[in-house]
């Protein structure tokens, strides 16, 4: 699987969202089908939903995200406050 966010944006992405007053609204993680494991952390804000998931398969790290219409049009201005 291929990332979608640098280790640096996801860590810079879960920080810019908890200034910008997104809340932390569940977490979940587990092994991922036998050769990895996978992490996902759910954020809220007036109806937009952001999932960001961390990962690893077959020894290889990977960072992507999940987000609805609404969270989709706020992400570029969020992940634009992070190094690339």
């Amino acid at each position: 699987m291929e990332s979608t966010l640098t280790a640096e944006q996801f860590d810079c992405l879960q920080q810019v969202l908890q200034r910008e007053g997104w809340q932390l609204t569940a977490t979940d993680g587990g092994q991922n089908n036998f050769v990895g494991w996978e992490a996902h952390l759910r954020f809220e804000r007036e109806g937009a939903v952001l999932t960001l998931i961390q990962g690893e398969r077959a020894g290889q790290a990977y960072y992507d995200y999940e987000a609805n219409p609404k969270a989709l049009m706020q992400l570029q201005p969020l992940v634009a406050q992070c190094p690339p």
